[in-house]
């Protein structure tokens, strides 16, 4: 919003040195050879030199306000680039406590599918486990999981995200490209 609208002060304040510098060349051709023009000229200096004042400053405070424009831009892209790799895997976190991994799958519209191998399929390897979805909102690294179905017992969960890994805490997630039981009863048969 601020950006179109310091073009248009520029660009108007372009006009006005222009149309001041053709009216006071027009101005000049007029006035008839004999007449003392020392006034007029100094008022047309300052007037020139006014503009160019106000140009100048304008000049600097869209630079200014460019360049801060762009500094928001490029951290907004580093964070969005930083989570993307979000959307490119299958995500495991593997709760020791209750035994039981809950995987996540990111689409980037804010929904996260959800699988959940618990003790029952874990143990036995019972090919038979819950999928659901969750909600999710990205704020930076940060990817809050919300609206979680009851079968997990947890009613939130954030991850951060670094290095095209992620986190619970300390925790690092597996991550495969696909969706299998296998990596659960493989984790919890170490």
């Amino acid at each position: 919003m601020k950006k179109p609208l310091i073009y248009i002060v520029s660009g108007l304040i372009i006009i006005g040195v222009a149309a001041a510098a053709y009216f006071g060349v027009v101005r000049n051709e007029n006035i008839p050879k004999n007449t003392p023009q020392t006034s007029q000229s100094a008022a047309s200096e300052d007037s020139t030199d006014a503009t160019a004042s106000e140009t100048e400053t304008a000049s600097t405070t869209e630079t200014t306000e460019s360049t801060e424009t762009t500094e928001t831009t490029k951290q907004k892209t580093t964070a969005a680039e930083s989570t993307e790799f979000i959307k490119t895997a299958y995500f495991y976190l593997f709760d020791e406590k209750n035994t039981a991994c809950y995987v996540f799958s990111f689409n980037g519209k804010g929904r996260a599918d959800l699988a959940v191998f618990d003790e029952s399929n874990i143990v036995y390897e019972d090919p038979q486990y819950f999928e659901g979805f969750a909600s999710y909102k990205v704020s930076g690294n940060k990817i809050e999981i919300t609206k979680l179905p009851s079968t997990v017992p947890m009613s939130s969960i954030t991850l951060t995200a670094k290095d095209g890994t992620l986190y619970s805490d300390k925790t690092e997630l597996e991550s495969h490209r696909d969706l299998k039981l296998s990596y659960a009863v493989k984790h919890f048969n170490k």
